[in-house]
């Protein structure tokens, strides 16, 4: 009998990744990538559009199923992982916000987290153990969005960029 495969896929900052391993031996035997545009915009924005992530991964696992070929039926699960937190908002149609995601290196925000920081962030340090940042998708969300994002029915989700490559 054949050993079944596994598939990782990893959003890192700047490109999309898929492997496909041997669950008994962690071999490789398939592997993927496709860089990721990002746009830089003013004030220390970076952003991903929803359709090059989309592209992205559609990409890698074609690739992946086409490197294993017949071996595709062995495939038993597919786990994804992702590059810090930014802001994958889903809207009310489960779509990225804007069309678009915030990728964690976003510094718009970095004014509204060291005002937070100054008066909060102890006490935040003390329950959760870390200060707010500029990338947290809660400061991002409420600097881009507005702090009645989710009363306004703008955000329905907030999402890490792993659980948005496993809704897509």
């Amino acid at each position: 009998m054949k050993p079944k495969i596994l598939i990782g896929i990893d959003m890192g900052s700047s490109s999309l990744k898929a492997l496909a391993l041997e669950a008994g031996s962690g071999r490789p035997v398939a592997l993927s990538r496709m860089p990721l545009p990002h746009d830089r915009l003013p004030a220390g924005g970076c952003e991903v559009k929803a359709d090059a992530i989309r592209c992205a991964l559609t990409h890698v696992l074609r690739d992946v199923a086409h490197q294993l070929g017949a071996r595709a039926a062995e495939v038993r699960a597919i786990g994804c992982t992702g590059h810090g937190a930014g802001l994958y908002a889903l809207d009310a149609r489960h779509e990225l916000a804007g069309g678009r995601a915030i990728a964690s290196t976003d510094q718009r925000a970095d004014a509204r987290a060291r005002s937070l920081s100054l008066g909060h962030g102890s006490a935040l340090f003390a329950d959760v153990g870390c200060r707010p940042w500029p990338g947290q998708p809660t400061v991002i969300a409420a600097e881009l969005l507005g702090t009645d994002a989710v009363q306004r029915g703008a955000v329905h989700r907030l999402l890490f960029a792993k659980d948005y490559l496993a809704s897509c």
